[in-house]
Protein backbone atom coordinates (compact mmCIF):
# COMPACT_ATOMS: atom_id res chain seq x y z
CA UNK A 1 0.00 0.00 0.00
CA UNK A 2 1.37 3.39 -1.05
CA UNK A 3 -0.13 6.13 1.07
CA UNK A 4 -0.35 9.79 0.11
CA UNK A 5 -1.17 12.25 2.87
CA UNK A 6 -2.87 15.56 2.16
CA UNK A 7 -3.78 18.45 4.39
CA UNK A 8 -7.17 19.74 3.21
CA UNK A 9 -8.34 23.23 4.12
CA UNK A 10 -11.10 23.61 1.56
CA UNK A 11 -12.86 20.25 1.20
CA UNK A 12 -14.92 19.89 -1.97
CA UNK A 13 -17.96 17.77 -2.76
CA UNK A 14 -15.84 14.89 -4.02
CA UNK A 15 -13.99 14.76 -0.70
CA UNK A 16 -17.22 14.79 1.32
CA UNK A 17 -18.67 11.92 -0.73
CA UNK A 18 -15.56 9.84 -0.03
CA UNK A 19 -15.65 10.93 3.61
CA UNK A 20 -19.25 9.74 4.11
CA UNK A 21 -18.47 6.38 2.50
CA UNK A 22 -15.45 5.86 4.76
CA UNK A 23 -17.28 6.96 7.92
CA UNK A 24 -20.23 4.65 7.26
CA UNK A 25 -17.88 1.69 6.86
CA UNK A 26 -15.62 2.35 9.85
CA UNK A 27 -17.38 4.38 12.56
CA UNK A 28 -20.17 3.43 14.94
CA UNK A 29 -21.51 6.88 15.81
CA UNK A 30 -22.11 8.81 12.60
CA UNK A 31 -25.02 11.03 13.64
CA UNK A 32 -22.69 14.07 13.86
CA UNK A 33 -19.84 12.69 11.80
CA UNK A 34 -21.12 13.22 8.28
CA UNK A 35 -20.96 15.77 5.48
CA UNK A 36 -24.38 17.29 6.28
CA UNK A 37 -23.49 18.11 9.86
CA UNK A 38 -19.90 19.21 9.26
CA UNK A 39 -20.42 21.36 6.14
CA UNK A 40 -23.20 23.25 7.90
CA UNK A 41 -21.01 23.60 10.98
CA UNK A 42 -18.23 25.14 8.87
CA UNK A 43 -20.69 27.51 7.22
CA UNK A 44 -22.59 28.68 10.29
CA UNK A 45 -20.32 28.12 13.30
CA UNK A 46 -16.88 29.15 12.08
CA UNK A 47 -15.51 32.51 13.19
CA UNK A 48 -12.70 34.49 11.58
CA UNK A 49 -10.07 32.82 13.77
CA UNK A 50 -11.15 29.30 12.76
CA UNK A 51 -10.38 27.21 9.68
CA UNK A 52 -10.72 23.66 8.39
CA UNK A 53 -7.72 21.40 9.01
CA UNK A 54 -8.32 17.90 7.66
CA UNK A 55 -5.54 15.35 7.36
CA UNK A 56 -6.48 12.76 4.72
CA UNK A 57 -4.72 9.54 3.73
CA UNK A 58 -5.20 8.16 0.20
CA UNK A 59 -4.26 4.82 -1.26
CA UNK A 60 -3.99 5.84 -4.91
CA UNK A 61 -7.27 7.76 -5.33
CA UNK A 62 -9.18 6.08 -2.51
CA UNK A 63 -9.67 7.85 0.84
CA UNK A 64 -8.62 5.29 3.46
CA UNK A 65 -8.04 7.44 6.54
CA UNK A 66 -8.98 10.83 7.82
CA UNK A 67 -8.40 13.08 10.80
CA UNK A 68 -11.10 15.80 10.54
CA UNK A 69 -9.96 18.76 12.61
CA UNK A 70 -10.31 22.51 12.77
CA UNK A 71 -7.64 25.08 13.58
CA UNK A 72 -8.09 28.14 15.76
CA UNK A 73 -5.77 30.97 16.73
CA UNK A 74 -5.79 31.37 20.52
CA UNK A 75 -3.77 33.68 22.74
CA UNK A 76 -0.65 32.10 24.22
CA UNK A 77 1.10 35.22 25.53
CA UNK A 78 0.69 38.90 24.77
CA UNK A 79 3.35 38.46 22.09
CA UNK A 80 2.07 35.48 20.11
CA UNK A 81 -0.84 33.09 19.60
CA UNK A 82 -1.03 29.33 19.53
CA UNK A 83 -2.55 27.43 16.63
CA UNK A 84 -4.78 24.94 18.39
CA UNK A 85 -6.39 21.94 16.66
CA UNK A 86 -9.73 20.55 17.80
CA UNK A 87 -12.23 18.11 16.39
CA UNK A 88 -14.13 19.45 13.40
CA UNK A 89 -17.57 20.28 14.77
CA UNK A 90 -16.34 21.16 18.27
CA UNK A 91 -19.22 22.38 20.42
CA UNK A 92 -22.50 20.95 19.12
CA UNK A 93 -20.92 17.63 18.12
CA UNK A 94 -21.62 14.89 20.66
CA UNK A 95 -19.68 12.04 19.05
CA UNK A 96 -16.40 12.03 17.14
CA UNK A 97 -14.21 9.32 15.67
CA UNK A 98 -11.28 8.87 13.31
CA UNK A 99 -12.50 7.11 10.16
CA UNK A 100 -9.84 4.66 8.99
CA UNK A 101 -10.22 1.63 6.71
CA UNK A 102 -10.26 -1.57 8.77
CA UNK A 103 -7.68 -3.20 6.56
CA UNK A 104 -4.26 -1.70 7.39
CA UNK A 105 -5.88 0.44 10.12
CA UNK A 106 -2.77 0.51 12.31
CA UNK A 107 -0.46 1.36 9.44
CA UNK A 108 -2.69 4.20 8.23
CA UNK A 109 -3.01 5.71 11.71
CA UNK A 110 0.75 5.48 12.20
CA UNK A 111 1.25 7.51 9.02
CA UNK A 112 -1.31 10.10 10.16
CA UNK A 113 0.37 10.44 13.56
CA UNK A 114 3.85 10.63 11.99
CA UNK A 115 2.64 13.48 9.79
CA UNK A 116 1.28 15.29 12.84
CA UNK A 117 4.52 14.77 14.73
CA UNK A 118 6.62 16.33 11.98
CA UNK A 119 4.26 19.18 11.14
CA UNK A 120 5.23 22.42 12.90
CA UNK A 121 2.21 24.50 11.80
CA UNK A 122 0.19 23.57 14.92
CA UNK A 123 0.99 24.00 18.58
CA UNK A 124 -1.67 22.16 20.56
CA UNK A 125 -4.17 19.43 19.73
CA UNK A 126 -7.23 18.35 21.67
CA UNK A 127 -9.48 15.52 20.46
CA UNK A 128 -12.69 15.00 22.41
CA UNK A 129 -15.94 12.99 22.28
CA UNK A 130 -14.13 9.77 21.26
CA UNK A 131 -16.19 6.71 22.31
CA UNK A 132 -14.12 4.39 24.47
CA UNK A 133 -15.17 1.34 22.42
CA UNK A 134 -13.96 2.76 19.11
CA UNK A 135 -11.42 0.40 17.47
CA UNK A 136 -9.94 3.46 15.76
CA UNK A 137 -9.23 5.02 19.17
CA UNK A 138 -7.31 1.98 20.38
CA UNK A 139 -5.14 1.98 17.26
CA UNK A 140 -4.62 5.75 17.54
CA UNK A 141 -3.23 5.37 21.06
CA UNK A 142 -0.86 2.65 19.85
CA UNK A 143 0.27 4.90 17.01
CA UNK A 144 0.90 7.82 19.39
CA UNK A 145 3.04 5.59 21.60
CA UNK A 146 4.89 4.11 18.63
CA UNK A 147 5.76 7.59 17.33
CA UNK A 148 6.67 8.68 20.89
CA UNK A 149 4.28 11.60 20.68
CA UNK A 150 3.51 12.57 24.27
CA UNK A 151 -0.18 12.84 25.13
CA UNK A 152 -2.58 13.11 28.05
CA UNK A 153 -5.72 10.98 28.12
CA UNK A 154 -8.76 11.32 30.38
CA UNK A 155 -12.50 10.66 30.48
CA UNK A 156 -14.21 13.98 31.29
CA UNK A 157 -17.59 13.00 29.91
CA UNK A 158 -19.73 10.14 28.69
CA UNK A 159 -23.19 9.08 27.62
CA UNK A 160 -25.89 6.64 28.65
CA UNK A 161 -28.14 4.54 26.47
CA UNK A 162 -30.99 2.06 26.65
CA UNK A 163 -31.37 -1.10 24.57
CA UNK A 164 -34.93 -1.18 23.23
CA UNK A 165 -35.00 -4.65 21.68
CA UNK A 166 -36.58 -6.22 24.76
CA UNK A 167 -40.08 -6.11 26.22
CA UNK A 168 -41.30 -2.65 27.31
CA UNK A 169 -43.51 -3.90 30.15
CA UNK A 170 -40.66 -5.95 31.55
CA UNK A 171 -38.27 -2.98 31.31
CA UNK A 172 -40.88 -0.74 32.93
CA UNK A 173 -41.45 -3.09 35.86
CA UNK A 174 -37.91 -4.23 36.57
CA UNK A 175 -35.79 -1.20 35.67
CA UNK A 176 -37.72 1.97 35.01
CA UNK A 177 -40.42 2.19 37.69
CA UNK A 178 -38.18 1.37 40.70
CA UNK A 179 -35.90 4.31 39.82
CA UNK A 180 -38.63 6.79 38.91
CA UNK A 181 -40.93 6.98 41.91
CA UNK A 182 -40.84 10.80 41.63
CA UNK A 183 -42.19 10.53 38.09
CA UNK A 184 -44.94 8.21 39.31
CA UNK A 185 -45.96 10.95 41.77
CA UNK A 186 -46.08 13.46 38.91
CA UNK A 187 -48.27 11.09 36.91
CA UNK A 188 -50.67 10.82 39.86
CA UNK A 189 -50.81 14.62 40.05
CA UNK A 190 -51.68 14.75 36.36
CA UNK A 191 -54.48 12.23 36.86
CA UNK A 192 -55.81 14.02 39.95
CA UNK A 193 -56.02 17.30 38.04
CA UNK A 194 -57.79 15.56 35.19
CA UNK A 195 -55.27 16.58 32.53
CA UNK A 196 -55.47 14.59 29.30
CA UNK A 197 -51.98 14.24 27.88
CA UNK A 198 -51.58 14.29 24.11
CA UNK A 199 -48.35 13.21 22.42
CA UNK A 200 -47.88 14.24 18.77
CA UNK A 201 -45.04 12.97 16.60
CA UNK A 202 -43.68 14.76 13.52
CA UNK A 203 -41.31 13.37 10.90
CA UNK A 204 -42.34 15.87 8.23
CA UNK A 205 -42.37 19.67 8.45
CA UNK A 206 -40.31 19.27 11.60
CA UNK A 207 -38.67 22.68 11.62
CA UNK A 208 -41.93 24.71 11.30
CA UNK A 209 -43.39 22.63 14.15
CA UNK A 210 -40.27 23.20 16.24
CA UNK A 211 -40.52 26.96 15.72
CA UNK A 212 -43.99 26.91 17.27
CA UNK A 213 -42.43 25.67 20.50
CA UNK A 214 -38.99 27.24 20.43
CA UNK A 215 -39.85 29.76 23.17
CA UNK A 216 -39.93 26.87 25.64
CA UNK A 217 -36.27 26.20 24.96
CA UNK A 218 -35.30 29.85 25.48
CA UNK A 219 -37.30 29.90 28.70
CA UNK A 220 -35.65 26.75 29.99
CA UNK A 221 -32.11 27.84 29.10
CA UNK A 222 -32.65 31.17 30.84
CA UNK A 223 -33.89 29.46 34.01
CA UNK A 224 -30.75 27.28 34.03
CA UNK A 225 -28.39 30.12 33.11
CA UNK A 226 -27.30 28.18 30.02
CA UNK A 227 -26.51 29.11 26.42
CA UNK A 228 -29.46 29.27 24.01
CA UNK A 229 -28.31 27.50 20.83
CA UNK A 230 -31.21 29.06 18.88
CA UNK A 231 -30.37 32.61 19.89
CA UNK A 232 -28.55 33.84 16.76
CA UNK A 233 -29.63 33.79 13.13
CA UNK A 234 -26.61 31.69 12.17
CA UNK A 235 -27.37 28.99 14.71
CA UNK A 236 -31.04 28.94 13.73
CA UNK A 237 -30.01 28.51 10.10
CA UNK A 238 -27.62 25.73 11.06
CA UNK A 239 -30.41 23.87 12.83
CA UNK A 240 -32.91 24.45 10.02
CA UNK A 241 -30.51 23.07 7.40
CA UNK A 242 -29.68 20.03 9.53
CA UNK A 243 -33.33 19.25 10.27
CA UNK A 244 -34.40 19.62 6.65
CA UNK A 245 -31.52 17.49 5.35
CA UNK A 246 -32.04 14.83 8.02
CA UNK A 247 -35.78 14.89 7.39
CA UNK A 248 -35.17 14.02 3.74
CA UNK A 249 -33.25 10.96 4.97
CA UNK A 250 -35.86 10.09 7.65
CA UNK A 251 -33.34 10.88 10.38
CA UNK A 252 -35.30 13.29 12.60
CA UNK A 253 -38.42 13.23 14.74
CA UNK A 254 -40.08 15.88 16.90
CA UNK A 255 -42.42 14.85 19.70
CA UNK A 256 -44.69 17.41 21.37
CA UNK A 257 -46.59 16.98 24.64
CA UNK A 258 -49.78 18.99 25.07
CA UNK A 259 -52.59 19.12 27.64
CA UNK A 260 -55.77 21.22 27.55
CA UNK A 261 -54.51 23.26 24.60
CA UNK A 262 -51.16 24.11 26.24
CA UNK A 263 -47.76 22.85 25.10
CA UNK A 264 -45.99 21.21 28.00
CA UNK A 265 -42.78 19.96 26.36
CA UNK A 266 -41.01 18.97 23.16
CA UNK A 267 -38.33 16.40 22.36
CA UNK A 268 -36.15 16.62 19.23
CA UNK A 269 -34.44 13.36 18.25
CA UNK A 270 -32.02 12.29 15.55
CA UNK A 271 -32.47 8.77 14.16
CA UNK A 272 -29.38 7.08 12.74
CA UNK A 273 -28.31 3.46 12.34
CA UNK A 274 -31.31 2.12 14.31
CA UNK A 275 -30.54 4.43 17.22
CA UNK A 276 -32.71 7.28 18.49
CA UNK A 277 -30.55 10.14 19.78
CA UNK A 278 -32.28 12.40 22.32
CA UNK A 279 -30.63 15.62 21.19
CA UNK A 280 -32.74 18.46 22.52
CA UNK A 281 -35.75 19.01 24.73
CA UNK A 282 -37.46 21.71 26.74
CA UNK A 283 -40.55 22.04 28.86
CA UNK A 284 -43.03 24.68 29.98
CA UNK A 285 -41.95 26.03 33.38
CA UNK A 286 -45.60 26.64 34.30
CA UNK A 287 -46.12 22.87 34.50
CA UNK A 288 -42.82 21.97 36.09
CA UNK A 289 -44.42 20.14 39.04
CA UNK A 290 -45.77 17.53 36.61
CA UNK A 291 -42.29 16.66 35.24
CA UNK A 292 -43.23 17.22 31.57
CA UNK A 293 -39.66 16.63 30.35
CA UNK A 294 -39.60 13.16 31.92
CA UNK A 295 -43.14 12.40 30.80
CA UNK A 296 -42.28 13.03 27.16
CA UNK A 297 -38.99 11.14 27.36
CA UNK A 298 -40.77 8.13 28.86
CA UNK A 299 -43.29 8.17 26.02
CA UNK A 300 -40.56 8.44 23.37
CA UNK A 301 -38.72 5.51 24.93
CA UNK A 302 -41.93 3.48 25.12
CA UNK A 303 -42.60 4.03 21.41
CA UNK A 304 -39.02 3.00 20.62
CA UNK A 305 -39.50 -0.38 22.30
CA UNK A 306 -42.38 -1.04 19.91
CA UNK A 307 -40.53 0.24 16.83
CA UNK A 308 -38.63 -2.56 15.02
CA UNK A 309 -36.40 0.08 13.38
CA UNK A 310 -35.04 1.31 16.72
CA UNK A 311 -32.59 -0.78 18.76
CA UNK A 312 -31.29 1.89 21.15
CA UNK A 313 -32.24 5.15 22.79
CA UNK A 314 -29.07 7.21 23.22
CA UNK A 315 -29.25 10.06 25.72
CA UNK A 316 -26.20 11.68 24.14
CA UNK A 317 -23.23 13.46 25.68
CA UNK A 318 -23.53 14.33 29.34
CA UNK A 319 -23.91 12.32 32.55
CA UNK A 320 -26.71 14.28 34.22
CA UNK A 321 -28.22 12.51 37.21
CA UNK A 322 -31.71 12.36 35.68
CA UNK A 323 -30.36 10.15 32.87
CA UNK A 324 -29.27 7.51 35.39
CA UNK A 325 -32.94 6.94 36.19
CA UNK A 326 -33.62 5.89 32.61
CA UNK A 327 -30.81 3.39 32.10
CA UNK A 328 -27.77 1.64 33.60
CA UNK A 329 -25.83 1.42 30.34
CA UNK A 330 -22.94 3.90 30.15
CA UNK A 331 -19.93 4.56 27.99
CA UNK A 332 -17.21 7.14 28.50
CA UNK A 333 -16.00 9.69 25.97
CA UNK A 334 -12.24 10.03 25.75
CA UNK A 335 -10.23 13.25 25.51
CA UNK A 336 -6.67 13.32 24.18
CA UNK A 337 -4.43 16.38 24.58
CA UNK A 338 -1.10 16.84 22.83
CA UNK A 339 1.50 19.60 22.73
CA UNK A 340 3.61 19.69 19.57
CA UNK A 341 7.24 19.14 20.60
CA UNK A 342 8.36 20.52 17.20
CA UNK A 343 6.55 23.82 17.76
CA UNK A 344 8.89 26.76 18.43
CA UNK A 345 6.12 28.55 20.32
CA UNK A 346 5.54 25.55 22.60
CA UNK A 347 9.29 25.29 23.25
CA UNK A 348 9.49 29.01 24.02
CA UNK A 349 6.47 28.88 26.34
CA UNK A 350 7.96 25.93 28.23
CA UNK A 351 11.27 27.79 28.56
CA UNK A 352 9.52 30.90 29.89
CA UNK A 353 7.54 28.80 32.38
CA UNK A 354 10.65 26.96 33.54
CA UNK A 355 12.57 30.23 33.93
CA UNK A 356 9.79 31.87 35.95
CA UNK A 357 9.64 28.88 38.29
CA UNK A 358 13.40 29.03 38.80
CA UNK A 359 13.24 32.76 39.55
CA UNK A 360 10.48 32.24 42.14
CA UNK A 361 12.65 29.72 43.97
Amino acid sequence: MQLTLKKITQPNQEFWQSFDQLVNKTCGFTVHLNSIWLTNYIKYYFEETQSTWILAAYNQDELVGCLPLQAEEKRATRFYNFTELRILGFGPTDFFDIPVAEENRQEILSHLVAFLKNDSTWDKLMMTELPETSPNLKCLIEALRKEKLEFELDEPNGFVYTATKGDWEDFLTTEFDPKNKDLAKSERRVAKKGYELKFSSYRENVYPELLKNIDLYAQRRESLGQFNKYETDNLKKFLQNIIEAYEAKKMVELTVLEADGETWAFQLDWICNKTRYHWNHAYNEDYKRYSPGKLILKEVMRSSFYDPNIDYCNHMRGLSSYKDKFTDEKQMLIRIRIENSFSKKVKLTRLISKTLKAVKK
